[in-house]
């Protein structure tokens, strides 16, 4: 694991637990905002498949089935994330 993620995280493994923890927070979000996605980049990416896995298992768990179903947690490089839209236009 990359050791600015291991920093970021206070020295604490980002794990599965870590994902289901994070995961437990998104499932709200999702219940709230109904997201077509959620995407882990960044650092989260950085940490691997199992953080990503916690992400997952908590949203089926704790958010409404119908949004459980309809939402993807999935882990992106975002290496080379641009503004597209509104934003990018200074249109605040």
């Amino acid at each position: 694991m990359d050791e600015a993620v291991h920093e970021c995280a206070g020295g604490l493994p980002l794990d599965g637990r870590a994902g289901r923890t994070l995961g437990l927070v998104l499932a709200d979000l999702v219940n709230c905002l109904n997201p077509a996605a959620i995407i882990l980049g960044g650092n989260l990416s950085a940490a691997g498949e199992p953080l990503a896995e916690g992400v997952r298992e908590s949203i089926n768990r704790y958010a409404q089935p119908a949004s459980a179903k309809a939402v993807t947690a999935d882990r992106k490089d975002l290496v080379d994330c641009r503004i597209a839209g509104p934003p990018s236009k200074g249109w605040w």
